[in-house]
């Protein structure tokens, strides 16, 4: 009887992984785009002073 010799394993075709790959790559930047969007602009605190280490409405420091 003769031996079989085992098929050799398909062959996966590089365009499916390169589609693959681009179509997860925008997928995330969709998702991304998206998280981005759905946060909504920090407003500015109108009682935020250029120096924070100041208590507001306080006077100046003593100078030495």
């Amino acid at each position: 009887m003769p031996i079989e010799e085992p098929a050799p394993p398909p062959q996966k075709r590089p365009t499916s992984n390169i589609l693959f790959m681009l179509a997860l790559l925008l997928l995330v930047a969709g998702l991304a785009y998206w998280a981005i969007r759905a946060v909504p602009p920090a407003t500015p605190d109108p009682t935020a002073t250029a120096f924070p280490d100041r208590i507001p409405n306080a006077p100046p420091p003593p100078e030495q």
